[in-house]
């Protein structure tokens, strides 16, 4: 499931190695994890993702405007 949205996050995901040795994943600005190594961060990725997702699913079916995603960064 979300095969798609798999492969699309992967193709607008920037990796980057962080001083302290551990790694961050972002996309675009909008989502962003760090972990211990590139593959972890992926996964944190992936949940982060489907967290946002899953709440924008059940705002929606509770009534609330699309446009009051819960895609958007946490701030």
């Amino acid at each position: 499931m979300l095969f798609e949205a798999n492969h699309a996050l992967e193709k607008v995901a920037d990796y980057t190695k962080l001083p302290d040795g551990t790694w961050a994943v972002e996309v675009r600005a909008k989502l962003r994890v760090t972990g211990p190594t590139p593959t972890d961060c992926r996964y944190r990725l992936l949940k982060e993702f489907d967290e946002r997702l899953a709440a924008w699913i059940l705002g929606i079916a509770d009534g609330k405007s699309r446009s009051d995603s819960q895609l958007s960064p946490k701030i």
